[in-house]
């Protein structure tokens, strides 16, 4: 079932616990909860991952995607991580618009080595917990 409406929605990969945490963190700043989360392996990204390009040819969407429902724009990579801080609360809209000015080459040449190698940076003795229930029902199936 889809959810309709002018959200935004982060999808990102349930299996790995960088994107976990990110999501954690995402949701504590995200004073305005106009965040929602999908994970790439879930019910809610299969019913649109064709309609939105999440599995677009070259692995764009293969560990986050950002999309903006009520323009119905889904931003990868790190336009996708501009966007989101941009729509942040506090100092990140600013982080956002610095990393903005970064050409986009250089923006996803560091996306790209840290998304290569986010489980094997983030996996050494530690486990997810729960998440909260605030941020379980934010959480698109």
């Amino acid at each position: 079932m889809r959810v309709q409406g002018k959200r935004l929605i982060v999808f990102f990969d349930g299996e790995c616990l960088l994107c976990s945490r990110l999501v954690r963190w995402c949701h504590s700043v995200d004073q305005r909860q106009r965040l929602w989360f999908a994970a790439l392996e879930g019910e809610y990204a299969a019913s649109c991952r064709e309609e939105l390009g999440l599995s677009e040819a070259g692995g764009n969407a293969d560990s986050f995607a950002f999309y903006q429902e009520e323009e119905e724009l889904v931003l990868f990579r790190s336009d996708g991580v501009v966007a989101l801080l941009r729509s942040l609360d506090g100092v990140w809209p600013l982080l956002g618009m610095l990393l903005s000015c970064l050409p986009r080459g250089l923006r996803d040449q560091g996306y790209d080595l840290i998304a290569r190698n986010r489980r094997s940076f983030f996996t050494s003795g530690v486990t997810c917990s729960l998440p909260s229930e605030s941020l379980r029902g934010r959480i698109l199936g």
